[in-house]
């Protein structure tokens, strides 16, 4: 639980040879493969399984999403990533991610993250804004 009584999640992720850029940093898109790696890791320890995501009733898209980035993620190293959520609103939630490096310095930061709960009545497609 987070400072404001939301659900929070730490977990450990390697960063392969495959995510850097020429220049030996992680590509800068690469941070997003991550976080949903985190994302899922969440959904696994905390009971909610993919069918919370697939199912015929509603879906949740990612509609939103940020990026900051501070300190070089080197390939084959691992960070830490804070998994957080930020703020539940009526139709939405935003999601929070910090990456860590081994020596616990800030150095990515994905804020907002934002789903959005889209009703899907008899699959037609169309979703709520909130």
């Amino acid at each position: 639980i987070n400072h404001r009584g939301f659900f929070m999640f730490i977990t450990a992720l390697r960063v392969n040879f495959y995510d850097a850029d020429p220049a030996g940093v992680l590509f800068f898109g690469n941070i997003f493969r991550l976080a949903h790696s985190a994302f899922e890791e969440m959904l696994g320890n905390s009971g909610i399984g993919k069918e919370y995501f697939f199912n015929e009733k509603y879906a949740i898209p990612l509609i939103h999403a940020e990026a900051d980035y501070k300190k070089p993620i080197l390939p084959n190293t691992k960070v830490t990533a804070e998994v957080e959520v930020a703020a539940i609103k009526e139709t939405s939630f935003v999601m929070k991610y910090t990456f860590r490096n081994k020596a616990d310095e800030f150095c990515a930061q994905l804020k907002p993250y934002t789903f959005l709960s889209i009703c899907l009545p008899g699959r037609k497609p169309g979703y709520r804004t909130g």
